[in-house]
């Protein structure tokens, strides 16, 4: 096997060690040595990093460069288990998508992007690191590509992992717009369509825009201006997932050539704030002691005696008064909890000290406030509330 390296010959399939298969696609792992380099903690040394080849029955697959010759090592190569047929992904300057049908070889140029990414668009799987040097072998498993059925490349092409057809993705974007790291929102439930996020020039939530491409050439576009904030608690414009799910849906058009995107009804906003203080972001009691918090505002002070009311119900737990006035203590097995109203906050406060056991605290503290949440989730404890429901919120 070294002799027919050396003289650049092909190692037949049977004999091949390879990294990864796909019906008798196999990928083999090359390591290479960069040349002379010198840097102040190794002086001159070379870098020792890894390519990948495509081997199909006994041959090496070259793919075409667009310079009139082949490239038969690759940076980046996945098999994509969820395709119809054998297929391996390879990636240098552009993508190629090599696939075995009926027992014959077929590969397919793609075009790439000046940054190549690549984003699942129906899957749980985060979006994925492409065009970086490995420098550590890659098994088997880490270079099956699994998510869904949809596979977006460099967010101008759409890969059908079912039919293996790739679609360009054309969107003719609004001046002022510039398009979203990992921007893929989503598919249409039929395919035609695809979601894609852009954000505006000051990068804020208010200033966002939704784009329906279609997957199809000459297919018409739908642009939904929208300010994110309902929807995001982060100060920019972020594709987080599962936004589309959430909060909009399809709109099957009947004899149109895409459907609708619409946003969902917002639920009436909810007339208090529920926050839970825990580990870095836990406040300081007396003598600076750590404390595990929850905090419910704004209420009226009779929300402490209600509160005290449904722990007694729902907890055994002991109630003692408070070294401070008008507070409550609850023992609870190793913990001791201290309730208490702030009027100045409008807040009913919950604390544990973490000195104890922080993680015995935090659970405790949690535990008591979701008992709170959850009954006013089911309509109670509404007249100890403050405020009434404010402007409409996400479902």
């Amino acid at each position: 096997m070294a002799l027919a390296a050396l003289c650049g010959w092909s190692v037949p399939a049977a004999a091949q060690d390879f990294a990864a298969r796909a019906g008798s696609l196999g990928v083999e792992q090359v390591t290479r040595r960069s040349s002379l380099q010198f840097s102040a903690n190794q002086g001159l040394h070379r870098v020792a990093y890894l390519q990948f080849r495509v081997h199909h029955a006994g041959r090496l697959v070259a793919v075409p460069d667009g310079r009139g010759s082949g490239r038969t090592e690759f940076r980046d190569a996945w098999v994509l288990p969820g395709a119809r047929w054998p297929a391996v992904l390879v990636h240098n300057d552009r993508w190629a998508l090599i696939t075995e049908r009926d027992g014959r070889l077929q590969i397919e140029t793609l075009p790439s992007a000046d940054v190549p990414a690549l984003q699942w668009l129906d899957g749980p799987a985060p979006p994925l690191q492409v065009g970086h040097v490995r420098t550590e072998p890659t098994s088997a498993e880490a270079m099956a590509l699994r998510g869904g059925r949809w596979l977006q490349l460099d967010g101008q092409l759409l890969l059908d992992l079912e039919t293996l057809r790739s679609h360009r993705l054309d969107p003719q974007v609004p001046a002022g717009y510039a398009a979203v790291p990992d921007g893929g929102l989503g598919v249409s439930p039929d395919g035609r369509a695809v979601a894609l996020l852009y954000r505006g020039e000051w990068n804020t939530p208010r200033d966002a825009l939704i784009m329906v491409v279609g997957t199809e050439a000459g297919a018409p576009q739908q642009l939904l201006p929208l300010d994110l904030t309902p929807y995001t608690r982060l100060g920019q414009v972020v594709a987080e997932p599962g936004l589309l799910a959430r909060h909009f849906r399809w709109v099957p058009q009947p004899g149109a050539a895409l459907p609708l995107l619409q946003p969902q009804p917002l639920a009436p906003a909810k007339a208090w704030q529920a926050r839970y203080l825990f580990g870095l972001r836990a406040p300081r009691g007396a003598a600076g002691v750590s404390l595990s918090r929850f905090e419910l505002t704004p209420v009226r002070a009779s929300m402490l005696e209600a509160a005290r009311v449904l722990m007694r119900e729902a907890c055994d737990c002991e109630f003692t008064p408070a070294p401070e006035s008008g507070a409550w203590q609850l023992r609870i097995p190793t913990i001791t909890a201290t309730m208490r109203f702030d009027a100045a906050r409008q807040a009913l406060l919950i604390e544990a000290s973490n000195d104890e056991n922080a993680a015995w605290a935090q659970s405790i503290t949690r535990e008591l406030g979701e008992k709170i949440e959850a009954r006013l989730n089911a309509g109670g404890l509404r007249e100890h509330l403050v405020a009434p429901p404010g402007p409409a919120t996400p479902r």
